[in-house]
This record gives C-alpha cells, structure tokens and sequence, in this order.
C-alpha cells in the first residue's frame, strides 16, 4: 500500500513540476562519465543495464575509480516525458535496481525509469557485502573488501550523489525527477544541495533527516509516541477505566528505570509501531513494567534482509551517524539498539576498528532550493 501511496502521489507532482532553482554551487565534473553495457541479471527488471565509472573522491576527479551499476527501464507510454525518473531505495545497503521491478510495474509509465545501486552496494563495484549486521561480522567481512581503510571513509551519502549526478551526466539526462525512499531520500536532500539545476522534481518518502542524528534522534521520539499511547488512552472512558491512573505513573517512575529496562521497552514499542495491536499491547506491557511484574518483551528473532549490502550499511552508518567525538555516552545511547542489533557503544568501537573517522563534513548542511518537492510520511 505504502509503494502504490509513493507512486501515485509522485507521479502527480512530476506531471506539474516546473524548473528547477539553481544553487550556489554545482560542482564541475571532467568530460562526460561513460556508461558501458552489461547484460541486466535475472534480479533485474529492467531493457537495460551497465556500469557507469565514478571518482572514489569526486574532490579528485583523476585519481581512483569505482564503478556504479544502472538499471534503466524505458517509459511504457507512447506519451513519454523528456526527464527520466531516479529512483533511490533505503538501507542504506538496498539495492535501487533489485527494486526497479516492483517501481515500474505501477501506473507511472510516462518515464523511463533509472535505478542507481548506491557506491558499495549489490552489483556496484566494489560491493561491500557482508551476511549480517553484526560487530564481529562486520570486522571479518572487511578483511575481505580489499579496500584500504582510508578508502572506506568516501562510502558516503555526499559522494553518493555526486555519482547520481555522474550517471545523469553519462546517460545523457539534461534534467531528472527523483524518488527517494528511506535512506534514498538522504541522497536525493545532497542532490538538491549540490545540483538543484539538474533536478525538476522530487518525492521524498519516509524522509530521514540529515542535520540530526537518527541513533540520538530515535530515543526521544520513541519515548514520545509511548507517551502519546498513553495519552490517548486517557482520553477514552473504557481504556482510562482500564488503566487508572498509567500516564501519570509512568512519568513518574520513567526516568528511575535502569537504561537497560528504558532500551528494551523502547525497541519493543518501536517494533510495534507497525503491528495493529501495538497500542493495546504497548499499554499492557508498560502497565506490567510499572508494576514491577515479570515483561515479556516479544521481539522479531531477525530483522535481516537478504538483498541489504549490510558492510555499506555499517560504513554509511559509522560515517553519517556515530559522533567520533570524545566524551562519555549518556548510558541511554550507550546501550541503544533502536537501530540494529549493535549497541551504539559497540559500533562506536566497530567503527574506530574500521578505520572511519571522517565523516563528510557536507552532510549536515541545510537543504535550500526551488526544486518542487513532496515530502511523504517524513
């Protein structure tokens, strides 16, 4: 429901979208990147497909080359538009072309289609594969990248897209309309930052933020919607009989909580955030807590996808949101697993093993442009 949601309302804004703003700064790129054939795999929906090649550091467009793999599936109407839609899929680590087919088998057939695998991810080269998400998973995958560890640090949303742009530049696109999802709307905000003249629209669904820290952004918003669960119970008669007096209970003996018990609750709430028992059943569980009765926290045994690049994921998460900072963690963040199975702690720890410590000192600038945008659920 929610990509048919994306599709729909993304193709009326790029039915209306005018020109572009222009930005203060676009980047110069050398002579045109070249996009070389290759046959589309079997997991790829798409007429046809190839690798586009990109600066390791677009800061030095002649030193070291990577390569980003394009999926493109050509516009299904005979009314077909001049600008192209780009499509970006979460993760980070998922796989944009992987996901192609399920984009272009909606109703929007008036554009050819672009799907980018992100630096790093599935069949872009180098790809930094890794089965799970775990530390000790992680440390032993990158043992195997071949990849200095210096290299590791350009694996990032900023660099991401510029090679956007890149494949835009090589595929011959004077302007393109973009569609980001999760961790895709990340690097559609850096491309409205740094290339604003070559977009006419853009949708933004399940948007991430990119001035603020999602590991520390999630603990108070988590402990927000258990607050709003309560709430709403008490003001509705049959609940507020149910559960006398929780809200008021439960702002008193939150903050006393051990960070360990805070942690816990807060990831079994956010994972209930997309079951329809949530609020009954995040009701029962915080009355049970409160009441120092024995919790069962019920909790999926694995969240893995089997297509997510998890070594970029780790990369980009190491680089984008871990403060490399010295300082004590409040104990809170410290234990927090709201954003996979390690602690902030431990990938603070698996991040300094990496060798990432320099996270791209563009990513937290505001986005300021004309481009039309639509922001979805974010």
């Amino acid at each position: 429901m929610f990509k048919r949601m994306v599709l729909a309302l993304s193709a009326g804004l790029l039915s209306v979208a005018q020109a572009g703003g222009s930005g203060p700064f676009t980047p110069r790129l050398p002579g045109p990147p070249q996009f070389r054939a290759v046959p589309c795999p079997d997991s790829v929906s798409a007429d046809r497909c190839g690798l586009v090649k990109v600066s390791l550091d677009h800061a030095q467009p002649t030193g070291k080359q990577i390569e980003v793999f394009v999926a493109v599936k050509g516009a299904m109407s005979t009314l077909k538009q001049d600008t192209p839609l780009f499509f970006m899929t979460g993760g980070p680590g998922g796989s944009s072309a992987t996901d192609l087919g399920w984009l272009a088998n909606y109703s929007v057939t008036d554009f050819d289609f672009v799907a980018v695998d992100f630096r790093g991810t599935a069949l872009s080269k180098p790809a930094l594969n890794c089965p799970d998400s775990s530390a000790a998973s992680l440390l032993r995958c990158a043992r195997t990248w071949n990849i200095p560890a210096s290299d590791l640090n350009y694996f990032n949303s900023v660099q991401a897209a510029q090679d956007m742009e890149s494949v835009r530049r090589a595929l011959g696109y004077s302007r393109i309309n973009l569609l980001g999802i999760s961790y895709g709307t990340v690097v559609a905000q850096q491309m409205m930052r740094l290339y604003p003249a070559s977009l006419r629209s853009v949708v933004l669904a399940g948007v991430l933020p990119t001035q603020s820290s999602s590991f520390a952004a999630a603990l108070p918003a988590t402990d927000d919607l258990l607050r709003r669960m309560l709430q709403s119970c008490g003001e509705q008669a049959e609940c507020r009989q149910n559960h006398a007096g929780l809200l008021a209970n439960f702002e008193h003996q939150w903050p006393a909580l051990p960070a360990s018990t805070r942690n816990a609750v807060r990831r079994y709430v956010s994972w209930l955030g997309g079951q329809s028992q949530a609020i009954a059943e995040g009701l029962t569980v915080t009355e049970q807590l409160l009441k120092k009765e024995a919790v069962h926290l019920l909790q999926p045994e694995s969240n893995l996808e089997p297509d997510l690049s998890y070594g970029l994921n780790g990369v980009v998460n190491c680089l984008e949101q871990v403060d490399f900072a010295p300082g004590h963690l409040p104990p809170d963040l410290s234990s927090s697993r709201l954003l996979g199975y390690m602690s902030y702690s431990e990938r603070l720890e698996v991040c300094r093993k990496l060798g990432l410590t320099t996270p791209p000192a563009e990513l937290h600038q505001p986005v300021r442009n004309s481009v039309p945008t639509l922001l979805l659920d974010g």
